[in-house]
């Protein structure tokens, strides 16, 4: 078949995609509401109320207030957090990097003197032993970086016994650091394998397309008037 040829028939089936909807749904509508179908039903995307996985490294173990187990009570009793213990800073740290959680609260060894301090003299800012909650988050996460931090200051509000708009506090809430993760979702799996399945779908209707014109005579038709234009 000349390089004329394909170009007619290309530019025939151009014509015929164009002016039919059905085809331009199969073509371009299709794949997308396919991976969205496909990503919605193993969780790739949409989904009710989102939960946050959150790693928790406590070295506030042992002490006699355990205000820390207070504090992580607190936080899994909010319904939006999944909270996951991890022994050290370097698992938890794995763990974010990883992409199994999205965030690392790392609870200082003070915090339960800090508590304690605070219920001993709540008025007199001078009296507390003031500790610092440090909060690594998954930087490539936008809605986690936005949402985390505010939850975990309203829990340490909380806990402490205190009005939302209160200034002073023994806890201090610092986000140590940003930390780029590399995961990737379910959907990030199925797209390749969606969009490969579409331009398969595509090549497999544009033969069936050559094959049905060559069944009813029409490339042969066409063959014959180049044939006889070129006689002339």
């Amino acid at each position: 078949m000349k390089l004329q040829r394909v170009l007619a028939l290309t530019k025939k089936e151009m014509k015929k995609t164009v002016r039919e909807p059905a085809v331009l749904f199969m073509i371009f509508l299709f794949p997308v509401v396919f991976v969205f179908a496909f990503g919605a039903s193993f969780g790739g995307v949409g989904g009710g109320q989102p939960v946050y996985q959150v790693g928790v490294v406590n070295m506030d173990e042992g002490n006699s207030v355990n205000a820390s187990q207070i504090f992580l009570t607190a936080l899994s009793d909010t319904k939006i957090l999944n909270v996951q213990s991890y022994v050290d800073n370097q698992t938890a740290q794995n763990a974010l990097s990883q992409g199994s959680i999205q965030a690392v609260v790392i609870i200082p060894s003070d915090f339960s003197q800090s508590f304690a301090s605070y219920q001993a003299a709540p008025n007199d800012p001078n009296a507390w032993t003031n500790a610092t909650v440090s909060l690594y988050l998954d930087k490539g996460s936008l809605v986690a970086t936005q949402a985390v931090p505010p939850i975990i200051q309203q829990v340490l509000t909380a806990i402490a016994g205190q009005s939302q708009q209160a200034s002073l506090s023994p806890f201090r809430l610092e986000t140590a650091s940003l930390v780029e993760v590399k995961t990737q979702s379910a959907l990030d799996f199925m797209a390749p394998g969606m969009f490969t399945f579409a331009s398969i779908f595509l090549i497999m209707m544009v033969a069936q397309s050559f094959a049905t014109d060559r069944e009813n005579g029409m490339i042969n038709a066409y063959a014959s008037h180049r044939r006889h234009r070129q006689s002339l």
